[in-house]
């Protein structure tokens, strides 16, 4: 081992500063608060599904929405009553939370310039640029966009025999948290970008829908990189 050390041949772990890993800690947990509260809301249209009971608002649990539950809920057993009124006492709670770390990831965002030159980017928030930045750290430490995207678990398996290689699903190794966010960026991305959506739709019709989803991700990771290396915004295109 003290010969490799000495060649420079023994790879090192990235330990992320203080900093990072306090925002990781922040970010992920915002997230699971969000979990949380979708876990109570599927309940609680459960309950309402159990008694053939539909709401006629978007937002069951906006104004007009909490006025409905208050309406139907004489219609349910004494059980159901008492879950349901638990289920929106822990979704108003949860809600409470979510806010106040919202305020924190704001204010931290405040003072970084890299949310400002993510935010660029259609389809990318404060919240999206903030969980970004927290799982990739420094953009230095990977040697290109190919190692970043492996990072994320986005790029295709290779299974190879002979001379044959064939390419399968994403390998989902790396940063989960960074996967999730990219994926979750690349569905609603194409709407406001002509340039991205011109990628997604070539790729929609070679592919399908879930591939394409991917795909898109990770071009737009690809391009994240170049942003944060560069410390440029993001460049809109005319498609030829």
């Amino acid at each position: 081992m003290a010969h490799l050390v000495r060649v420079d041949l023994l790879p090192t772990a990235y330990a992320p500063p203080v900093e990072i890993r306090e925002l990781r800690d922040l970010v992920r947990h915002q997230s699971k608060l969000v979990r949380e509260r979708t876990r109570h809301i599927n309940r609680i249209h459960t309950i309402l599904s159990k008694h053939n009971l539909h709401s006629p608002c978007a937002d069951l649990f906006g104004k007009k929405g909490r006025a409905f539950l208050d309406k139907v809920k004489k219609q349910l057993s004494a059980t159901h009553q008492l879950m349901l009124d638990n289920y929106l006492s822990m979704i108003d709670a949860l809600n409470e939370h979510i806010k106040s770390v919202n305020q924190v990831i704001r204010a931290w965002a405040k003072d970084d310039s890299r949310i400002k030159l993510l935010t660029s980017m259609s389809g990318v928030g404060i919240y999206s640029a903030a969980v970004i930045i927290a799982e990739i750290g420094e953009i230095s430490r990977f040697v290109g966009p190919k190692q970043l995207c492996s990072y994320a678990g986005l790029v295709p398996s290779t299974r190879s025999s002979d001379t044959h290689v064939r390419h399968w699903r994403i390998t989902k190794e790396g940063s989960p948290w960074l996967r999730w966010i990219m994926v979750s960026t690349a569905q609603r991305t194409p709407c406001a970008s002509p340039r991205l959506a011109h990628f997604h739709e070539r790729t929609l019709k070679r592919h399908g829908k879930k591939t394409a989803r991917v795909a898109l991700a990770r071009q737009m990771l690809t391009i994240i990189y170049y942003m944060l290396l560069r410390n440029t915004p993001y460049q809109e295109r005319q498609q030829g």
